[in-house]
């Protein structure tokens, strides 16, 4: 079975539990119907109304009797109403369970969570439309149906002259019969109803908002019917047929009929799940195995009926659905279908159906290392660069335009690889999830995604550059960018390493001394072998010294104290304040050595967007026609530069404010490249020809 098809297979089965659930729920209202019944018999018997000689009488005890049944019948339906949703909440609550659980079971992996808060459940048991209307309302009009049967039964029996007695026995039905030809019947039949259709619906809905909650997994709905002898025809045409989350008929074009077709349906809805391509190994999806990945075809489940489904199941799981007896006598062909759908014989206590469905413990996620996520990445990095948006050269190699001291970069050997050497898992971690948010801008820009990262191994002091869709950090950074060391543990690191110096310090003054004595006495007898021997020994353990002196002042621990400090401490420079306030650049309006990580990674992508846009040939490539235009918008007078970086050029000015624009400082950016940033993000600017006719209304 496909991925879906298990899925399929797992809900089918809770989907039972539920109705098995529903049973019992049902057999509850029913006895509390059963009890208004007995309560308006014993007011009915206790009014006289019946017995009453004369016709004043008469009229005048059936009115207070009315009167009196009215409050008992309000009062009964308004507790089964109250009973009711909160039955729904609970409902609502173990679906969200079952569905996360089946998910997260045939994906072998947990990746999906749980999100629904309990006042987002409870939203959904008392608002969720049955039919047009929340189920409150239903209560309500099925009390006042019950209240116009009884007052209806009681005056055709006092015109038609009927005892008490007479009248009671049409109201609630003879023991023969089993109480089926009795006139409230079909007020226990609606309450049933209401009782199967609000679970269902409930049920459904909040499997379907779980859907739409993990739209990153899931790209589909896909409508199954309970297929047997009792289907509807509405249901049979839905059957298999496929929505997307915003419930647009997928190869169709019948309309999301909502969570149930009609009045006792006992379909339901399935995930489609993304393919493992259109899935990608991206963060925690890298959890699923390798034996699941082959599976996620992103196929709807294969069609089977119920009978055949269950056919499928174990001995012990079909006596469970169907009882024993019940399960001897399908197997050997005695008995209809029909009778086998009918939970009413096999009901599950709320308990127990939370004993069945509680989540599986799951084992403790495993910890990403480096390497799985450069793997996982590269996997993304390969698809995009086989983007046709990246112009090649005559002999189809990738067109370059951009130098590197990496010979990697400069033959272009890194595309479709990511490598992350040198990196903490910490760091991994976070710059992935960083260029996550890069190539999501990417998309909405319209701009192809990168193609090859790489560490840059110049020794040029670079935080990271982006090139011909390649990027390039420095791993001293980004460790230092993901250190989550608390500013106490610097300190103490710090203040160690500077005792360490004071100490150096000391035993140098002391080496030097000795180094000096040694060296005089050498020179005043050079012919001696000893002196000669002392020489070397004390100026190796002099330079020995000096080295680890010089070392200890260039210390890491006080380098990461003060890359901690500094980035912690937030600009409030605003447009209009002297340029000299200005920070250096832009991370300084973020506090928190991880968000200048991020600041840092987003300024390259804006990079890949001004190298980028708009590029369809060599010549483009070479002279890129968006950098043709904010080249003109940075000359300008009055252009608004956030940074002291961006005075640098048109190129840095723009990183710097996209970086900016990406994370909603627009009150930092010149307005003229806010207007073009979100053109281009709505689509408005999507060629050279839009750019440059935006640039001419300018």
């Amino acid at each position: 079975m496909n991925v879906n098809e298990q899925i399929l297979d797992k809900i089918t089965a809770d989907t039972i539990n539920i109705q098995r659930y529903e049973a019992t729920v049902q057999r509850q209202v029913i006895q509390q119907l059963r009890d208004l019944e007995a309560k308006v018999v014993a007011e009915l018997k206790a009014s006289n109304a019946i017995t009453a000689v004369r016709k004043q009488t008469q009229d005048k005890r059936l009115t207070a009797l009315l009167k009196k049944t009215r409050n008992t019948i309000a009062t009964a339906y308004k507790d089964i109403s109250k009973a009711q949703i909160l039955i729904l909440a609970e409902v609502a609550e173990l679906s969200e369970i079952q569905t996360v659980n089946a998910l997260n079971q045939s994906l072998k992996a947990n990746v999906i969570k749980s999100t629904m808060s309990k006042s987002m459940l409870n939203a959904i048991a008392s608002k969720t439309l049955i039919e047009g209307s929340p189920t409150k309302e239903w209560w309500a009009r099925k009390g006042a149906g019950f209240q116009a049967k009884f007052e209806d039964t009681i005056r055709m029996g006092m015109l038609q002259g009927d005892t008490t007695d007479n009248i009671v026995r049409g109201l609630i039905g003879t023991r023969v019969n089993k109480f089926k030809d009795a006139a409230l019947q079909a007020q226990r039949r609606g309450a049933e109803a209401v009782v199967r259709s609000s679970i269902q619906t409930v049920a459904n809905t909040a499997r379907l908002d779980t859907f739409a909650n993990n739209s990153d997994v899931i790209k589909g709905i896909e409508w199954v019917a309970t297929l047997d002898n009792r289907t509807s025809v509405i249901c049979m045409e839905l059957d298999g047929l496929e929505w997307d989350l915003e419930y647009n008929p997928i190869g169709h074009s019948k309309p999301f009929p909502s969570a149930i077709a009609h009045w006792n349906c006992r379909s339901t809805q399935v995930p489609v799940t993304k393919s493992w391509e259109e899935l990608g190994a991206k963060g925690k999806f890298s959890e699923i195995p390798e034996s699941t990945r082959s599976s996620m075809d992103g196929q709807v489940a294969g069609d089977m009926n119920y009978q055949q489904w269950l056919g499928t199941k174990s001995k012990a799981f079909q006596q469970e659905v169907l009882g024993v007896q019940k399960q001897k006598l399908w197997k050997a062909g005695k008995i209809s279908f029909s009778d086998l759908v009918n939970q009413r014989g096999h009901p599950l206590t709320l308990e127990q159906l939370q004993n069945k469905i509680k989540p599986i413990p799951q084992p403790k996620p495993k910890l990403l290392t480096t390497k799985d996520i450069q793997t996982a990445l590269s996997i993304e990095l390969v698809k995009n660069g086989k983007d046709a948006r990246y112009v090649l050269k005559e002999d189809g190699k990738p067109q370059t335009r951009f130098r590197s001291d990496s010979k990697k970069l400069s033959s272009m050997q890194s595309i479709g690889s990511a490598d992350f050497s040198g990196l903490t898992n910490e760091a991994s971690i976070l710059f992935e999830k960083h260029i996550q948010i890069g190539e999501r801008w990417m998309k909405k820009l319209g701009v192809q995604g990168l193609r090859g990262v790489i560490p840059n191994t110049s020794s040029r002091r670079v935080t990271a550059t982006m090139g011909d869709g390649v990027f390039t950090f420095k791993k001293k950074w980004f460790n230092l960018g993901a250190d989550n060391r608390s500013i106490f543990e610097l300190e103490k690191l710090a203040d160690l390493s500077k005792n360490k110096t004071a100490i150096l310090k000391k035993e140098l003054e002391i080496e030097k001394v000795n180094f000096v004595r040694v060296r005089t006495k050498w020179e005043k007898n050079k012919g001696s072998t000893q002196e000669i021997i002392n020489y070397k020994i004390a100026h190796k353990s002099y330079t020995a010294i000096i080295k680890k002196y010089n070392n200890s002042l260039k210390s890491k621990a006080k380098e990461d104290l003060n890359y901690y400090i500094n980035s912690n401490k937030l600009n409030t420079w605003q447009v209009g304040d002297d340029l000299k306030l200005r920070p250096w650049t832009a991370d300084s309006y973020f506090k928190g050595n991880a968000e200048s990580l991020k600041t840092t990674v987003i300024h390259e992508y804006g990079h890949q967007i001004h190298q980028q846009f708009a590029v369809r040939s060599i010549n483009q490539y070479k002279n890129p026609p968006l950098e043709e235009v904010l080249s003109a918008m940075f000359r300008k007078k009055g252009t608004i530069k956030p940074t002291g970086y961006s005075d640098k050029n048109f190129k840095e000015w723009f990183a710097e404010s996209f970086s900016l624009y990406a994370q909603g400082r627009l009150n930092l950016i010149d307005p003229r490249l806010v207007d073009l940033l979100q053109k281009m993000e709505k689509g408005i600017i999507t060629d050279a020809e839009t750019l440059f006719k935006w640039q001419r209304s300018l």
